[in-house]
């Protein structure tokens, strides 16, 4: 009896895990398609009424990312208004650019809660790592990785904790694959 309800346990588990992850692939999706408007349409953001993601108000922010990236991003935001200077943040952070020009953007699901953007830039094939961390409101981003080898990590440059998140524990773990 015991032996059957752990069998029921275990597969309950893998059940919300993979919609769990299912979620975070339709989150990273959502916010490509929210914000890489001026990327693929070459379209410069004060051309326009949107607001490109680094930009954006805490609310906006806190659908995709956990609550130290948002406080972070914010931080950010404010310094660049406020200097009127590149703080923290020098390029597109879902391209890795500062003059991206992307075409062909596939997003795929690599490992549980690890999802690459890969794209073409300049006939160039590149590939950003998003990595997911579950939290009550659902999947949320917590790092994004840079390079061929994903050595370089948004959390790094917002000067925030690497190794206090479970996301960067799972970042450690996982092969850089493209």
């Amino acid at each position: 009896m015991n032996y059957r309800i752990f069998i029921l346990m275990i597969a309950l588990i893998g059940v919300v895990h993979a919609r769990g992850t299912q979620h975070f692939v339709a989150l990273v999706e959502s916010l490509y398609k929210s914000y890489s408007w001026s990327v693929v349409f070459a379209i410069a953001p004060k051309a326009t009424a949107a607001v490109p993601l680094q930009d954006e108000s805490a609310k906006e922010l806190a659908k995709y990312f956990t609550n130290d990236m948002v406080q972070a991003l914010v931080k950010d935001a404010e310094c660049r208004k406020r200097t009127r200077e590149i703080c923290k943040i020098g390029s597109d952070m879902l391209f890795d650019s500062q003059d991206p020009q992307a075409s062909d953007l596939v997003v795929e699901l690599k490992h549980s809660m690890q999802v690459h953007a890969c794209f073409k830039e300049r006939a160039i094939k590149k590939c950003v790592r998003l990595f997911g961390e579950q939290t009550a409101t659902g999947p949320k981003i917590c790092d994004i990785r840079y390079g061929t080898d994903g050595s370089s990590s948004l959390r790094v440059q917002l000067a925030l904790p690497i190794s206090t998140k479970r996301c960067n524990e799972k970042i450690k773990k996982v092969p850089a694959s493209n």
